[in-house]
């Protein structure tokens, strides 16, 4: 599924680069397949239903001409919702999602943990939330491969990087912390069920 899922922004950034109609449907019905994938598997029928009308909106908005403006809301939707995801988890009575992870791969956190993964939560937001508004500002000045290169290529890389920083810097704030091996944790952060959280 993961391999399903980075398709996606290659198949966007050849529809931007080559403005090709044909695969800004693809791209479009490509995405929405993904949302509607695990509804598929069900044996309903409303999940087919959705994905007959994705698959004809797919192909009739690049003919009315809005087969970019549905290619550039994704990443502005996307980085918006996790930052709600992440600020709604700040909220009292509510456990911060870094601290939340944290949690499900190491267990109970002291309080310096339990400080800092709030903060890095705060942080998260702060990122989530910059690249959403980044991401609508190229889409409304930049050009379409500007945009593209961004949200297709240097979005991901630019939150690998973060990731990377944030895992070094732990060990600056958090010196007499155990750390964890850096490939245990990703792993730990890929089994989290974030549904459960």
């Amino acid at each position: 599924m993961p391999a399903l899922w980075l398709a996606y922004p290659l198949l966007v950034h050849l529809a931007v680069i080559t403005q090709m109609a044909v695969l800004q449907s693809a791209a479009l019905g490509w995405l929405g397949l993904l949302f509607l994938l695990p509804a598929l598997r069900s044996g309903k029928l409303w999940p087919w239903l959705a994905l007959a009308g994705v698959v004809l909106l797919s192909a009739i908005a690049p003919t009315l001409g809005v087969g970019m403006i549905f290619l550039y809301l994704p990443p502005i939707l996307m980085n918006a919702f996790l930052g709600l995801i992440f600020v709604n988890s700040l909220r009292p009575g509510h456990t911060p999602m870094i601290s939340a992870v944290a949690r499900q791969i190491r267990g109970d956190l002291s309080p310096a943990v339990a400080t800092y993964t709030r903060r890095s939560t705060q942080a998260w937001v702060l990122i989530f939330f910059s690249m959403a508004l980044f991401s609508a500002a190229l889409a409304l000045w930049a050009d379409d491969a500007l945009w593209s290169l961004f949200t297709n290529c240097l979005n991901y890389v630019i939150v690998v990087l973060i990731f990377l920083i944030e895992y070094l810097l732990r060990s600056v704030f958090l010196p007499n912390d155990p750390r964890t091996p850096v490939g245990e944790y990703v792993r730990g952060v890929v089994r989290t069920d974030f549904r459960k959280l």
